[in-house]
Formats: C-alpha cells, sequence, structure tokens
C-alpha cells in the first residue's frame, strides 16, 4: 500500500514546488545491460529489481536539468515529461532536449478504466517467481535505453537522439526517479498533419496523405527490422519533422525485441504477438485519419482507397510484403460499398 509520502496528491504537491525552480537534479546515471530485460515485476505489487542488474554511477555534483517547458505533466501518466536543457559542469550543454521522468505515484492505476492500462502481458512464463508485467520506472527506462541503442541507426533522423538514463530527485522528498534524455521533436503529430491534407473532399487532395501513411508503416517495418517492436505506435508518439518533411517516432518505453536467438524464448515471449499488437496500432491510427464517427462509409471507403494506392506503388517494397498481405483483401471487400 502506498503511504503518504507517496500518495499521488502528495507527490503532485511535490511536483509543482519543484517546477517553480525549473530545474531537476540528476543524482545518477544508471548503466543498463545491452540485452532487452528477460523478466518483469509482479503486476500488483511491483518491487525493485533484486539483485540489481546494472550499475548506478554518481553523475557530476551540479548536474542539473533546466526546464523551459512542461509537455506532458500530472496524475495519470507513465512518465513526466520536460523540455529543457541539460547542465553539467565538465561537458557542454545539451540544449532543447527532453527529459521522461518516470514517477510511479504518478502512474495510472493498473486495471482502473478512467486510466490508460498498460498492454496485457504477452509473455508466457510458466515459472511463477518469473513475471512479466513491465511498468516500472526502472524497467521502463531500461526498455527505452535498449530500444535506442537497437535503433542506433536511426537517430536523429527518424527517432529522436539518445542521451542516456538518468536518476533524478524531483520531489523534495527521499525517492528519486528514473529517467530517459533525449532530442526534442518538433512539428506536427501524423493525424494533425494528414488532416490538414484532407480537408478538401476531392480525391486528388487525399492522395496528398498516402505517402505520409506509407512512410510510418516503413518506419515501423525498419524498426522491426533492427530487431524492436514499438507496442505502442500512436498519435502521440509520431511526428512530422517540419525541415526534412520525415515521419519520426518516439517513446520505447513498452518496447521488445521483434526476434529473439532461440525458437523457445520466441515461443515464450511469443514475439508474432507482439508484431501482431503493433500491426494493430497501424490499423487504429489508419482509423484516426481516415474516421469520421457520422459516415462509417467514407472512412471504409478512405482506407480501401489508400490501401489500392499503396497495392500499386508499393506492392514491391519490403514493408508492403511484411505489413500490407491483408491491403488486397480489404480493398475487395470495402470498395464495392
Amino acid at each position: 500500500m502506498t503511504t503518504i509520502l507517496g500518495s499521488p496528491r502528495l507527490v503532485l504537491m511535490r511536483l509543482r514546488r519543484q517546477m517553480s525552480t525549473r530545474s531537476i537534479e540528476v543524482t545518477h546515471l544508471p548503466v543498463f545491460p545491452s540485452y532487452w530485460p528477460p523478466h518483469g515485476v509482479d503486476t500488483f505489487e511491483p518491487k525493485p529489481l533484486i539483485p540489481r542488474p546494472y550499475t548506478l554511477p554518481c553523475a557530476e555534483k551540479g548536474t542539473f536539468f533546466t526546464i523551459t517547458d512542461e509537455l506532458y505533466t500530472g496524475k495519470g501518466q507513465w512518465s513526466q515529461v520536460y523540455r529543457g536543457t541539460l547542465i553539467c559542469p565538465s561537458s557542454p550543454p545539451i540544449d532543447d532536449a527532453v527529459l521522461k521522468v518516470y514517477c510511479e505515484p504518478l502512474f495510472p492505476p493498473c486495471g482502473q478504466e478512467d486510466y490508460q492500462t498498460p498492454p496485457e502481458a504477452i509473455s508466457i512464463l510458466s515459472d511463477p517467481d518469473k513475471e512479466s508485467h513491465r511498468y516500472t520506472g526502472e524497467l521502463m527506462a531500461w526498455q527505452e535505453s535498449w530500444a535506442y541503442n537497437k535503433l542506433a541507426p536511426l537517430q536523429g533522423k527518424c527517432v529522436p537522439k539518445f542521451f542516456g538514463a538518468f536518476q533524478s530527485s524531483v520531489f523534495g522528498d527521499n525517492r528519486i526517479h528514473m529517467a530517459t534524455l533525449m532530442s526534442y521533436v518538433d512539428g506536427k503529430h501524423i493525424v494533425e498533419r494528414c488532416s490538414e491534407l484532407v480537408e478538401s473532399k476531392s480525391d486528388l487532395y487525399e492522395e496528398q496523405w498516402y505517402p505520409k501513411m506509407r512512410d510510418v508503416y516503413e518506419l515501423t517495418h525498419r524498426i522491426h527490422e533492427l530487431g524492436v517492436a514499438n507496442l505502442d505506435i500512436r498519435k502521440s508518439n509520431i511526428k512530422i519533422d517540419p525541415e526534412s518533411g520525415r515521419v519520426v517516432f518516439f517513446d520505447f518505453a513498452s518496447a521488445r525485441p521483434s526476434r529473439f536467438p532461440t525458437e523457445e524464448d520466441a515461443k515464450i515471449h511469443r514475439v508474432e504477438a507482439g508484431l501482431q499488437y503493433d500491426s494493430n496500432n497501424l490499423d487504429s491510427l489508419l482509423y484516426a485519419i481516415c474516421g469520421n464517427e457520422h459516415d462509417s462509409h467514407q472512412f471504409y471507403r478512405r482506407r480501401a482507397k489508400f490501401m489500392e494506392w499503396a497495392i500499386e506503388y508499393c506492392s514491391h517494397e519490403p514493408w508492403f510484403k511484411a505489413l500490407g498481405n491483408e491491403f488486397e483483401f480489404l480493398v475487395q471487400a470495402e470498395l464495392p460499398l
């Protein structure tokens, strides 16, 4: 049971008080193993990993993150997200960065419908002493660090540049919180940008959003090929870079491997279920772009027209062969409507 020192209400009060100082102290620099955490923790009584499978060197005294903007904060958030600058006495500052602080007292309660609960556990673990719940600050910071390291070829282009994991003292009590730091991603969210391109009802204008959605599918496939299943593909985690026009994915705290070294591990961790989860999230994203709650016919027609375009122009591309295998069936089923 959570004590009053860690109650969400008191933590929020301390959070607001801390934000008035506009800085967060960095106390330690966690160094996680290069592999994905093989086991989670108990869902309803999550505890720290024992023995601790990573090192915790101290940060240089005087290391702070100076806040310029609060992006996502408050109760019911998996992380408190801030934009600002990391200042370390012996190194150049890291400007325009994003610090994600995993403050567990403010996490959404598991199983409560009013909050975004974590995805259902995918791994199948027969050993009762090994759990698969991965939504603690410790595990989310480890998973995100692992994912960004796997995605090194995409950093600074299609995913943010990753600067590492941290422990921070935020709320003026004895608690320290895991955090991760990456570059800020500018631009409009994918659904907002695509919606701008479908303002006109003519097919000519609708086709302008097709290449952007194609880029979302293609980047998902590239991420899978680099060994990562995202598990959190949604409109708030995808932006269009205003200068390059690139699609950029961010937020990999739920990520898991898209492949394992042995068939036994792949079966235990249900690789296909993880990949299908990403595919389902792509469907939901497409619905958000094409959807109209007052006109289901318009949604089905828009989706089918995009898929018809993809079949004609993208069927030779690797992403289509991996993620577009149902497009032809859906086009045949939906266009006659």
